[in-house]
């Protein structure tokens, strides 16, 4: 029976690496795996997972209601996120509509004094001056000076006019526009308000699943063996990835120039890119303390640093890259994995939410999480750790480096 779980075990991580992060981008750091190959490797993990459910414990059907709760807030707060960024969209644009009112009511206002400049002149030449024009028998030249002045006159009320008919038009617009996107903002609010009730709820459900996870434990000693275990997975797991990543370089390396693919198709299989969006710190996160040093931690986090942080914080790369792994993983949560392409993996692990994806490609600097307390955690931290040929090295010397 112990054999069967350790080749279970095995199949099943290097499952998670196969398909949560299949294959390499064509031109960066390796072929891609063909489709068949995926399907046959989907098919091989659905059935390994299948026979562990037949035999799982209560320690897995907790840690799987964990995994479950902790993806679900990951979505809604994705959710929250999204709406917040449409409510500041639609405030901005309300905002602009707003201004545009104001100044179309000053440019109509300044239309109505000017065409009631012009209708006092009029006035001020008596009704029908065309026609006492016509029956004046005085000098011609007069006559032809006056006959200009009312064409003018007459040319510069009726463009007034039509301003003033279009500024009328323009405010109608305006009102219906302001309306519009009024209503879109009572939605987004309305909307915005029963994800954060959702979230409320969600976060009951994660901590009840990490209670009934907690209790499986009957002592220190047996919760410390376990977070060793996660260890155990998480190193089979970097080992396997580092040996997949090795291969790909060497790919890359000997490929032949050319790639064989349309402009168009190359543009459609080109790895999307995250740029900087700010300056890298000390540490990943801004204004985080640390909480256990190199060396210092339990389990997973025995080969890297955990810094305490406000949930929700931007988590930014140390390195950039690639990204070989981003999701979910035992002992971890949300965790994302970065290939700097020169033997260097750094790991950002415990996210509230991601911001990239397996195979995109980030600049140093660039967000790619929000700080979280997934994989089990009681308080938001964020663990990181740096990989260099496929050994743990002290984060602190090579962030003092980088």
């Amino acid at each position: 029976m112990r054999a069967f779980f350790n080749h279970a075990r095995k199949a099943l991580l290097l499952g998670c690496f196969l398909t949560l992060a299949p294959g390499f981008i064509p031109g960066a750091l390796g072929e891609e795996v063909s489709k068949a190959d995926l399907e046959r490797i989907n098919q091989t993990i659905q059935t390994t997972r299948s026979e562990l459910d037949d035999t799982s414990s209560a320690r897995r059907e907790a840690r799987s209601a964990l995994k479950s709760a902790e993806v679900k807030l990951s979505t809604t707060h994705r959710k929250i996120d999204t709406l917040i960024n449409q409510q500041q969209d639609i405030k901005h644009s309300l905002d602009t509509l707003n201004e545009r009112k104001t100044t179309l009511e000053h440019d109509r206002a300044d239309q109505q004094v000017a065409l009631a400049k012009q209708m006092a002149g009029l006035y001020r030449l008596g009704q029908d001056p065309q026609i006492k024009l016509l029956l004046d028998q005085g000098d011609p030249t007069r006559i032809a000076r006056f006959q200009h002045y009312l064409n003018v006159l007459n040319k510069a009320r009726r463009e007034r006019l039509d301003a003033l008919a279009q500024l009328n038009q323009d405010l109608a617009n305006n009102t219906r526009a302001l309306k519009q996107q009024q209503s879109e903002l009572e939605q987004n609010l309305a909307a915005l308000t029963q994800q954060r009730d959702r979230l409320t709820a969600q976060r009951s459900t994660r901590a009840s699943a990490l209670e009934r996870l907690n209790a499986t434990y009957s002592s220190q000693r047996q919760r410390l063996a376990s977070l060793e275990d996660d260890r155990t997975h998480v190193e089979s797991l970097l080992e396997n990835m580092q040996r997949q990543l090795e291969k790909a370089h060497e790919k890359a390396r000997t490929r032949p120039q050319g790639s064989g693919l349309t402009a168009e198709e190359e543009q459609a299989e080109a790895p999307r890119t995250i740029k900087a969006s700010g300056k890298t710190g000390t540490y990943p996160v801004t204004g985080a303390r640390l909480l256990t040093d190199y060396r210092q931690g339990k389990g997973v986090h025995k080969n890297g640093i955990l810094l305490a942080a406000k949930a929700g914080s931007s988590v930014r790369a140390m390195a950039g890259g690639q990204v070989v792994f981003a999701n979910w993983l035992r002992g971890f949560g949300y965790l994302v994995i970065i290939d700097d392409a020169s033997n260097v993996l750094t790991l950002y692990a415990h996210n509230q939410q991601l911001t990239v994806s397996t195979g995109d490609r980030v600049e140093k600097g660039a967000v790619i999480a929000r700080v979280g307390d997934t994989g089990g955690l009681d308080q938001p931290a964020l663990y990181f750790e740096v990989r260099k040929g496929g050994h743990p090295t002290n984060p602190l010397r090579w962030l003092s480096r980088h």
